[in-house]
C-alpha cells in the first residue's frame, strides 16, 4: 500500500510516517478478510459455498451416525462392548469421509468447537465461524429430522440418540468428559492443519486458511473422534459436538414413549455446549503454546 503523502511548503510533499497497527489491527489483518470488512467477507460466493458446505456435510454427519445408533440399540438390552465399538466406528468413519468429500469445500468442520478453534486459531475468520455453526445447527437438526421421519416410534422408543448423564454420574463428571473427550478431537485437528508439520500438504483453501498435511489427516481425525466416543459413550453417549446434541435434542425432545415418560433432551443441553466450546478453547492454548511453537519444517 503506497505511503500517504502530505504537503511540506517548500518539501515537495514528503511520505507521512506511518502510524504503527494496534494488537488488534495486527489480529484482524492476519485474518485475511474477516472483521475489518465482514460485509465484504458476507458477500462472497466462497463464504456462502462454504455454508452449504457446512449444511451438507452436518446432514449427512448425523444421517448416518443417529441411523446407526437407532439400529445397534435394542430395548432392554444394556450397553456392550459391540455396541459401543459399532457406534464408535460408525462416527469416526463418518467424519474421515465427510472430510474427503466437504475438505475442498468448506474445510469440513461439522462442529461448532472445531469452527471456534479455527476461529481461535486464527485459520478461519470470526464471521466464517458464526455462518459456519449456523449451518451445523441447521444440518444437525435437518439429519435428525430424517433419520426420525423413517420411523418415527423406533427414534422416540431410542430416546432419540439424545445426550444424557448416566446414572452414576454427576454433572461435574459429565462436563469433565466432555471436555476431555473433544481435546482429543481438537489436538488431532490442529495437528492435521498446521503448516508446521509435513510438507507435503493438500493445497490451502483459499477463505479457509486451514490445510490438511497428508492424505492420513482426514482418518486421523476420524480416529479421534472414534476413540473420544470410546471414552465417554459410557457416560454422557459422546456429545464432542454440540451441532450434533442440539439437532437429536430439537427433533427428539417432547416425543411419547408408550408407557415411558416424554422423552427430554433439554435437560442437560448446556453441557453438551459448554464442554466442547470451552475444550476448544483450552486445547487451542495447550496446542499452540506447548506443541506449535516446538514443531519444525521438515527438510527433504
Amino acid at each position: 500500500m503506497a505511503d500517504t503523502v502530505v504537503e511540506v511548503p517548500g518539501d515537495g510533499g514528503v511520505p507521512a510516517p506511518k502510524e504503527e497497527e494496534t494488537g488488534m489491527e495486527k489480529y484482524l489483518g492476519s485474518l485475511g478478510c474477516a472483521m475489518g470488512k465482514p460485509h465484504q467477507e458476507l458477500a462472497s460466493w466462497d463464504l456462502w459455498r462454504g455454508f452449504f458446505g457446512e449444511f451438507l456435510a452436518t446432514f449427512m454427519f448425523l444421517f448416518i451416525s443417529i441411523s446407526t445408533v437407532m439400529h445397534t440399540t435394542q430395548d432392554g438390552v444394556a450397553l456392550n462392548v459391540g455396541r459401543q465399538l459399532t457406534i464408535s466406528w460408525a462416527f469416526g468413519m463418518a467424519i474421515t469421509v465427510l472430510i474427503y468429500v466437504f475438505g475442498t469445500v468448506s474445510g469440513a468442520n461439522i462442529n461448532p468447537a472445531v469452527s471456534l478453534m479455527l476461529a481461535l486459531t486464527k485459520k478461519i475468520s470470526p464471521v466464517r465461524c458464526v455462518v459456519y455453526i449456523i449451518a451445523q445447527c441447521l444440518g444437525a437438526i435437518c439429519g435428525s429430522a430424517l433419520v426420525k421421519s423413517f420411523n418415527e416410534d423406533l427414534f422416540a422408543a431410542r430416546g432419540a440418540a439424545c445426550n444424557g448423564v448416566a446414572d452414576g454420574y454427576s454433572n461435574g463428571a459429565a462436563l469433565a468428559v466432555e471436555i476431555f473427550s473433544t481435546g482429543i478431537l481438537m489436538l488431532a485437528v490442529q495437528a492435521a492443519t498446521d503448516p508446521k508439520q509435513d510438507a507435503r500438504a493438500f493445497p490451502q483453501h483459499p477463505g479457509q486458511g486451514a490445510y490438511f498435511n497428508n492424505g492420513l489427516a482426514p482418518l486421523t481425525i476420524g480416529l479421534a473422534v472414534f476413540l473420544a466416543h470410546l471414552i465417554a459413550i459410557p457416560v454422557t453417549n459422546c456429545s464432542i459436538n454440540p451441532a450434533r446434541s442440539l439437532g437429536t435434542a430439537v427433533v427428539g425432545h417432547g416425543l411419547s414413549v408408550a408407557g415411558q415418560a416424554d422423552v427430554d433432551c433439554f435437560d442437560d443441553l448446556w453441557i453438551w455446549w459448554v464442554g466442547p466450546m470451552l475444550s476448544a478453547v483450552i486445547f487451542s492454548v495447550i496446542y499452540q503454546v506447548l506443541i506449535a511453537d516446538k514443531t519444525k519444517y521438515r527438510q527433504g
